[in-house]
């Protein structure tokens, strides 16, 4: 046995099935004290029968020692053994099976022995020998299952030892429990690597009083193999991992739905870590909690996770060093996060010191990756809080989708997604994002440029109490990119607040389609702010609130640029002590400004609906400004711009050389009747006369040099003069909206405009008791000949106007249709060809067979919301109308 001189109590040398009829109990070996030696031979099984063996000797004896064999069986032992139990060198193809082993040596070990199979072993080692079981080389082809293994030493431990690597192998159903003052690792590759190797189901729990715990340990890689279904608990003084691997990689490995416990008292913790990089892997349905000093991490890893597939785990963090450091990460990524998915995960970081994160990548990128479906929850107390923070470098051709976020930080910043570089040829897009911070709050962050990038449908909803407030930032450019459907929240308790925030360039790039809130109590509020060069760019159809208590209140601000559209944005601004701005437009030129509505109020100061500042050369129409004081306010620095079919409900102030009728005629309608002319504006406090009814004023409007030649007579509404519904206006409201004596049991705007514009037409005394529940001015139909809109109310035999029209409606009324106490709600458009002008009319007739079905169809009438597109038939009942289906 290379040279070395042995006594042995029995040899086996041939092959066979030994069986043990008797236990052995000696306490005078020696150290070169043999009992079983099997040696140069094969086929061997050596069952021990439950007999019992025992020594106490302080000497190195052996229990059984098997050497240059193959195919040997140890089985059904009871050893309480003082030195080395079982010692396998040089064979292969092996078994230890069903024994009970108590040692302070080695209770089982394996040198240059390969394809060994331990399994249903109970395994004590207690205050001697470091090792559960010790591999001495690889574990090649070997099968460790269902062992229960307890090692105890006030040294170092481990559970199952290799020195050099764990090879197509199997690990499993096995229990560790591991305890010592110094370091300890569950399963270790101590100088070499875990390859093609499956670990599952073991349940693993280990304690370091003074030094680190390293559950699964190899160190350099972990490779081509799965690890799953792992019970771990590991509490350390110091470092304290699940899985991990210490000098190297994670390649082709799975890691799946395990669960971690790990916790360190003075340092580190993580539920995964790796060295160099995570590549081509799958991390799922695991559970992880991490407690550590100093950092606590879910997954650590020191190099990028390239092509790997990280989802459905759950993560708790918590890092409670009070003094400093003390990050929580869900995921930390010191390189590139490349090529990979992040999905359905739930992880939790919170950081009593420094910073909590649910993603962060530490110095380089986020590339071709998709993040999406997670939930994040982030609180730091100390320090800055995030969702998925990028503080290297880009974000590029990479989808952030459907992730909810929320960040808590009470001292400090909170953000959402940061990214510090670049993002590019990316889609943040459909999470929910809300922030509490002490300072900063940014639901979006793009601290350089954000180019080819879409930003939308994000729910936003971010709180600063001691400073700035941003929905979404970007501090340098807005290129190629669009920022469309997000509904945002911005609110600053001390500081300015920013619904949007571009910076710097806002380039060829769409804001389009948000609603935005934007509230600060004691500072500025901003719904959209671009602070310069707004070049070939669109803000358009946004919903804007802005308010401060005690500053100014910006719907939109926007500084330098050219060619430039402001198109469809619906805006209410409104500060108590201060000035307030709809739009504040400065130093940009051939700019289109279309179809806004724009409201702004100050209690104690100016507010402005639209202030411009030198703009030239640019468009504004059919939009609508209404303010306490200036609706208009056009500095003497603009020049050469023409403003026609605009609303305007305010004070004015005109610049110098600018116009205020349309360059060409326009054909319009008014009273239903069409007109072709050039067009001014609607000036709410101006009521000269309009002598031939075309909807033009005959005397023009000059206050303040403003020269416009055409104003009009009533608000513009989309090629017609009146008729004007605003979104968030009522009728009692400056600028008509309907007529006064329209019914406020009407409830739909839509309806009201409708009845308004309409001549209501009954035939006899009970249906005219029914029309004056529409509006008070109705008329006769008998005799009357169709000049626009029309309601007729009650059916063809007492209505002559309705005879007329009656075999034209899809659903003709008689006594017999639709039937007793049934009545019909229909809509016609008719072209009037009487004329040289051809006009189109809308009729809505209501009208039942007998006078309860007329009253069912008039009362349903009053609650829609629009005129419907098809019949509607009602029947009248005790409850009231229903309608027939």
């Amino acid at each position: 046995m290379g040279g070395w001189i042995a006594h042995a109590f029995i040899v086996i040398d041939k092959p066979g099935e030994y069986t043990v009829t008797t236990g052995f109990a000696n306490n005078s070996l020696d150290s070169n004290s043999i009992v079983f030696l099997i040696n140069n031979t094969e086929n061997v099984t050596l069952d021990c029968n439950e007999m019992s063996f025992t020594t106490n000797t302080t000497n190195s004896s052996i229990l059984v020692y098997a050497y240059n064999s193959s195919n040997i069986v140890v089985k059904n032992m009871n050893a309480n053994w003082s030195k080395d139990t079982i010692i396998f060198e040089n064979v292969n193809d092996s078994t230890i099976e069903n024994s009970e082993i108590i040692t302070e040596g080695y209770s089982i070990k394996l040198e240059d022995s390969y394809g060994a199979t331990i399994s249903g072993n109970d395994i004590t080692v207690a205050n001697g020998e470091y090792y559960g079981i010790y591999i001495d080389g690889n574990l090649e082809n070997g099968t460790i299952f269902g062992n229960t293994i307890n090692v105890t030493n006030n040294n170092n431990v481990c559970g199952i030892y290799t020195v050099s690597n764990i090879t197509n192998s199997v690990i499993s159903g096995n229990t560790i429990t591991a305890y010592a003052y110094k370091q300890v690792s569950g399963v270790c590759a101590y100088y070499g690597d875990i390859l093609n190797t499956t670990m599952e189901d073991n349940v693993f729990d280990f304690t370091s009083d003074d030094r680190e715990v390293y559950s699964i340990y190899a160190n350099y890689n972990i490779n081509n193999s799965v690890i799953s279904g792992n019970d771990i608990t590991a509490c350390a003084r110091y470092w304290a991992w699940g899985i991990g691997a210490y000098w190297g990689e994670m390649l082709n490995t799975t890691i799946e739905n395990n669960v971690f416990d790990t916790a360190s008292k003075e340092s580190y913790t993580e539920g995964i870590y790796a060295n160099l990089n995570i590549t081509n892997s799958t991390i799922s349905g695991n559970d992880i909690k991490a407690c550590g000093y100093d950092e606590a991490s879910g997954i650590w890893n020191d190099g990028s996770i390239i092509g790997s597939t990280i989802e459905n785990n759950v993560f708790d963090l918590y890092a409670y060093n009070y003094d400093e450091y003390g990050t929580a990460s869900g995921i930390y990524v010191c390189y590139n996060l490349t090529n990979s998915v992040i999905s359905g995960n739930t992880i939790t970081a919170e950081s009593n010191y420094s910073n909590a994160c649910g993603i962060v990548i530490d110095e380089e990128n986020i590339l071709n990756t998709i993040i999406s479906g997670n939930t994040f929850i982030s609180e730091s107390n100390n320090s800055n809080a995030y969702g998925i923070c990028v503080e290297g470098y880009n974000i590029e051709n990479s989808t952030i989708s459907g992730n909810t976020i929320t960040a808590e930080s009470n001292e400090s910043d909170a953000c959402g997604i940061y990214v510090d570089d670049d993002t590019i040829n990316s889609t943040i897009s459909g999470n929910t994002i809300t922030l509490d911070a002490y300072y900063y709050a940014y639901g979006i962050y793009f601290y350089y440029d954000a180019i080819n990038t879409t930003v939308e449908y994000n729910v936003i909803d971010v709180y600063a109490y001691d400073d700035y407030a941003y929905g979404i930032y970007a501090y340098y450019d807005l290129e190629n990119s669009i920022i469309s459907g997000n509904d945002i929240t911005a609110y600053a308790y001390d500081d300015y607040t920013y619904g949007i925030y571009v910076d710097d360039y806002f380039e060829y790039s769409t804001i389009s389609g948000n609603t935005i809130t934007a509230t600060s109590e004691e500072d500025e509020a901003y719904g959209i702010y671009c602070e310069e060069d707004a070049i070939n760019s669109t803000i358009e159809n946004n919903v804007i609130t802005a308010t401060s208590e005690d500053d100014y209140a910006y719907g939109i601000y926007s500084c330098c640029g050219e060619y430039s559209t402001y198109s469809g944005n619906t805006i209410n601004a409104t500060s108590v002590n201060y000035s307030a701005y709809g739009f504040y437009i400065d130093d940009i030129y051939n700019i289109t400004f279309s179809e806004n509505i724009v409201e702004a109020s100050s209690e104690n100061d100016e507010a402005y609906a639209l202030y411009l500042y030198g703009i030239t050369n640019s468009t504004l129409f059919e939009n609508t400004f209404t303010s306490n004081m200036y609706a208009l306010y056009i500095d003497s620095t603009c020049e050469e711009n023409r403003f026609y079919l605009n609303n305007i409900d305010g004070l004015l102030n005109n610049g110098t050389d600018n116009y205020f009728v349309s360059s060409e005629n326009i054909t319009y309608s008014y009273l239903g009747s069409s007109y072709k002319s050039v067009l001014g504006n609607y000036w709410a406090s101006y009521n000269e006369t309009d002598t031939n009814g075309d909807g033009i004023i005959d005397t023009p409007y000059t206050i303040n040099d403003t020269n416009d030649t055409k104003p009009l007579a009533d608000m513009w509404n989309d090629g017609e003069i009146g008729n004007y519904v605003a979104p968030s206006r009522s009728s009692g409201g400056s600028g008509r909206s309907y007529d006064s004596d329209i019914s406020d049991e009407i409830e739909s705007k839509v309806i009201k405009n409708f009845v308004s514009s309409a001549t209501v037409l009954f035939g006899n005394g009970i249906d005219e008791q029914y029309a004056v529940q529409l509006r008070e001015r109705v008329t006769d139909a008998n005799g009357y000949t169709i000049s626009g809109n029309a309601v007729i109310v009650g059916g063809p035999l007492a209505n002559g106007f309705a005879k007329e029209y009656n075999s034209q409606f899809e659903m003709p009324i008689s006594n017999d249709y639709p039937g007793e106490n049934r009545g019909i709600i229909q809509v016609m458009a008719i072209q009037d060809n009487s004329g040289t002008i051809i006009r189109s009319y809308t009729i809505v007739y209501i009208a039942g067979s007998d006078r309860l079905g007329t009253q069912a169809a008039l009362e349903y009438f009053k609650t829609l919301d629009e005129l419907p597109e098809g019949p509607i038939m009602i029947e009248w009942t005790e409850n009231g109308p229903v309608v027939v289906e």
